[in-house]
């Protein structure tokens, strides 16, 4: 894992999450390109825990606290992000039910309490 040099802070997933700055939008907007532009390295870290391709990835509201992911082998895990970036190495939660074919969309309800999944099932 690479850490960020030139931009002061610990996650970029953390960064991006945190768009409540005051002022007119194109400023965020702005702010965050060149933020972003001073970065040097970006965080990098392989996640793994599918059997098969990911077809969807959806990151929790309010933060991006969580990332879940489906795919292929008709699993939906559970990421908790910090733990993926900053431990050497983060098993995801497995998700209760199963699909009969491929996940192909995901989404957090709006209190991040529930998610829900849709793939190709006959």
């Amino acid at each position: 894992m690479k850490e960020v040099k030139g931009c002061g802070m610990r996650s970029s997933v953390g960064f991006l999450s945190q768009r409540s700055l005051f002022g007119n939008p194109l400023m965020k907007e702005e702010f965050q390109r060149l933020r972003l532009a001073g970065c040097t390295s970006l965080y990098k870290k392989d996640m793994l825990g599918h059997f098969g391709c990911v077809n969807a990835i959806e990151f929790s509201n309010n933060g991006g606290e969580y990332l879940v992911s489906g795919g292929d082998d008709r699993r939906v895990l559970l990421w908790d992000m910090e733990r993926v970036l900053h431990a050497r190495s983060a098993k995801p939660l497995i998700l209760k039910g199963e699909h009969l074919s491929n996940i192909f969309c995901l989404a957090f309800d709006s209190t991040n309490k529930r998610v829900f999944s849709g793939g190709e099932t006959k």
